[in-house]
């Protein structure tokens, strides 16, 4: 007998247009987190529904990766606002880490 390891399932969902989707992650209980590189916000797919949610993550946002640690929420790198942001899934509340402006120096 053998085992497929690597079985796939194809999910086929519709996201809004504006949102233009960049990164995607795997988030609990089957969920995907992405980022919604043109709207400014981090969505939540739930392919057991097909339905999606986005979070607002503030003017000027530009989401670029994210990530999901152990603790299941998900981490955003945004280069429109100069930080990683930190979603709490269960509040929804946002911890923005700004990056500290570099000075390049001529040597």
């Amino acid at each position: 007998m053998t085992t497929n390891l690597l079985d796939s399932t194809e999910l086929t969902s519709t996201v809004p247009v504006e949102s233009r989707p960049h990164d995607v992650a795997p988030g609990k209980n089957g969920t995907v987190w992405y980022t919604s590189h043109g709207s400014g916000e981090l969505g939540l797919l739930d392919p057991s529904t097909g339905k999606s949610r986005q979070i607002a993550l503030g003017q000027g946002s530009a989401p670029h990766g994210v990530i999901v640690g152990p603790e299941g929420a998900p981490w955003i790198t945004d280069g429109g606002l100069n930080a990683i942001v930190r979603v709490d899934p269960k509040v929804t509340r946002l911890v923005y880490f700004h990056y500290q402006k570099v000075l390049a120096m001529q040597i």
